[in-house]
């Protein structure tokens, strides 16, 4: 019994100061204590009719069960799993490090879902969450242009692409997409310049 009581305070030990610490939008983590609390069932169930106790964790199962059931449903959707992880937020007041990658992701789920709006939102927060000059907020840029290009919005797309690649002047695909936006503003000039920047870009960076 003595263990049985310990042992899930030993264990409780480590998560609390590290898991805990290291990842704070985990939302379905291993209890690494609760297993040893099986320890000392024994001991409280001991003075329990079989009848009983047998009723008990049938009772427990279901309600694990329903619970598990739940889970695996909003495991079942990647959108609903990060909608799950944004309710334990607050966007405007929360400066953790490494939140805006749940606005992030789910706006990258949401631009694929053909859903601009709500993708727009999301990467609109992302980018203001993000360090300013993070990898992640080029890449927030840049999907919220591909939004703002997929809406027809072609100035918001090049406004998004050019912050985009000043943060990240490296990747081919920003210059390209902000071409094919000059070419629908019928400017092929700025288009072509675009490309060759891109191509310049790309050529200096396979020479490093």
């Amino acid at each position: 019994m003595g263990l049985g009581l310990l042992a899930p305070w030993l264990l409780f030990i480590p998560e609390f100061t590290t898991i805990r610490v290291q990842e704070a939008l985990v939302l379905y983590r291993s209890y690494l204590w609760l297993p040893a609390t099986l320890l000392a069932l024994p001991y409280f169930c001991q003075q329990l009719r079989l009848q009983t106790f047998i009723g008990i964790i049938s009772a427990i199962g279901v309600l694990l069960w329903l619970l598990s059931w739940q889970q695996l449903r909003t495991f079942a959707d990647p959108i609903q799993l990060w909608a799950d992880a944004g309710k334990l937020i607050d966007p405007s007041k929360e400066r953790i490090p490494g939140v805006e990658r749940v606005f992030y992701n789910r706006g990258l789920l949401l631009e694929d879902k053909q859903r601009p709006a709500e993708a727009i939102a999301d990467l609109s927060t992302a980018i203001r969450l993000a360090n300013e000059h993070s990898y992640l907020a080029a890449k927030a840029y840049h999907h919220r242009g591909l939004v703002y290009f997929q809406q027809g919005e072609y100035q918001k797309a090049i406004d998004d692409f050019n912050r985009a690649i000043q943060l990240d002047p490296k990747d081919m695909a920003m210059y390209v997409n902000k071409g094919r936006a000059y070419e629908h503003l019928n400017d092929p000039a700025a288009a072509e310049a675009a490309y060759k920047q891109g191509f310049m870009a790309n050529m200096f960076n396979g020479l490093q």
